[in-house]
């Protein structure tokens, strides 16, 4: 197998760390799955019947429970092996067993955290290893400053009545104090304000790369914040993979 050349090889292996615990997420969600559970593939597969006949065949004997456990386990050992050891066709594994997990969902089974999460095994996997970092690098301050573009434009946002109704929401089990702290409105339109400054000045990074220690760390921070809030662990550790790439590529600029 050939090496990667990738000089921080702590990105890769904490992407390797971040398809392993999503690979072992969806072995757990195995009664949802199965022939027996509300997402089988009998109760899924009329949505691929669209596609060439030669496609669904293979879709069809790839997605049957037994296939798909092992699609899994498959990932996952691949995974536990780049967290070890990066090498390039480890990746090229990896990317083909992330998109097919992805093909099985109708596209992504956790929104933005799988797209970055296959954004990057497409560059390590396929690119020279110095575009690979400055492809990642741009993918994620891209994320960022799309992001933030959105929430600017809205008037909801800007007046911190998003923010408040997603952390009154019952769709997430947010903490009983950050609860208590989103019903003052001025705290939240200082957070919402803070969060969209955060996203829509990634892109400055490449003019000022003396600031990308400290944005990296308030990112880390961001993170770690929505893990605790929300729930959402996915994205801590796809997006901190990307930190490396991006600290190479702001100051390759």
């Amino acid at each position: 197998m050939q090496p990667l050349v990738f000089s921080p090889h702590w990105g890769v292996r904490a992407l390797g760390f971040a398809v392993l615990l999503q690979s072992i997420e969806m072995l757990s969600l195995r009664h949802a799955w199965s022939d027996r559970g509300v997402w089988s593939w009998s109760a899924l597969r009329n949505d691929f019947v669209v596609l060439p006949a030669p496609i669904f065949k293979v879709l069809e004997g790839l997605f049957t429970e037994t296939r798909f456990r092992l699609l899994l386990l498959f990932q996952l050992v691949c995974a536990v092996a780049l967290v070890f050891q990066p090498e390039r066709a480890l990746a090229i594994g990896l990317f083909f067993s992330v998109f097919l997990v992805s093909v099985r969902w109708r596209g992504v089974f956790n929104g933005g955290s799988d797209a970055m999460t296959l954004s990057q095994l497409l560059a390590l996997a396929f690119f020279p290893s110095r575009m690979a970092l400055l492809y990642i690098g741009v993918q994620v301050v891209f994320s960022y400053f799309i992001a933030g573009v959105i929430k600017l434009k809205e008037p909801s946002w800007r007046s911190g009545k998003s923010l408040q109704c997603f952390l009154a929401s019952e769709r997430y089990s947010v903490p009983p104090l950050i609860v208590g702290l989103s019903r003052f409105r001025g705290v939240c339109f200082v957070l919402s304000w803070c969060v969209m400054l955060f996203e829509c000045t990634a892109p400055l990074l490449y003019f000022f790369p003396q600031a990308i220690s400290p944005y990296l760390i308030l990112g880390a921070l961001f993170h770690l914040t929505n893990v605790y809030v929300f729930g959402l662990n996915r994205f801590f550790w796809t997006w901190i993979a990307t930190y490396p790439a991006l600290y190479w590529a702001v100051q390759s600029t």
